[in-house]
C-alpha cells in the first residue's frame, strides 16, 4: 500500500507541473504578443 501511494503521488505531481509549464508558456506568449502589437501601433504613430 505505501509503495503504491508513493508511485501515485509523483505522477500526480508531474501532471500538475506540467498543467503549471503550459499555463506559464501559454500566458508568456500572450503577453509576448501583446507586447509586440502595443509596440507596432505606437511606431505606427
Amino acid at each position: 500500500m505505501k509503495m503504491e501511494e508513493g508511485e501515485e503521488n509523483p505522477m500526480n505531481v508531474n501532471r500538475n507541473n506540467q498543467n503549471f509549464m503550459v499555463s506559464f508558456f501559454f500566458g508568456c506568449y500572450l503577453l509576448n504578443s501583446a507586447f509586440l502589437f502595443l509596440r507596432n501601433f505606437l511606431y505606427l504613430y
